[in-house]
């Protein structure tokens, strides 16, 4: 899942756009990506992405998780990161 947001605010999410990957990855957990991409105009919350660059399952410093909830209500939980072309 990758996220359009301004370079010089990283914790604002303006839009959620899945990559062919990201859609397969959502599928296989029973999360449509019209469900995903609509999670910054609910209720959510942005934190920095606590793996970061060391260990067995490093992650880039630069996602963000952001945990929040769907038009139905659902809780879901997503790594984002932004996107080249914002």
């Amino acid at each position: 899942m990758y996220v359009l947001c301004l370079p010089t605010c990283p914790d604002v999410i303006h839009e959620l756009i899945a990559t062919e990957a990201a859609i397969d990855k959502l599928g296989r957990r029973g999360i449509a990506a019209e469900e995903a991409e609509r999670l910054p105009r609910n209720r959510h919350t942005i934190l920095p992405n606590v793996r970061g660059p060391e260990g067995p399952r490093h992650q880039p410093l630069e996602r963000r998780v952001v945990i929040g909830s769907t038009d139905g209500g659902r809780s879901l939980t997503l790594v984002v990161e932004q996107t080249v072309d914002s």
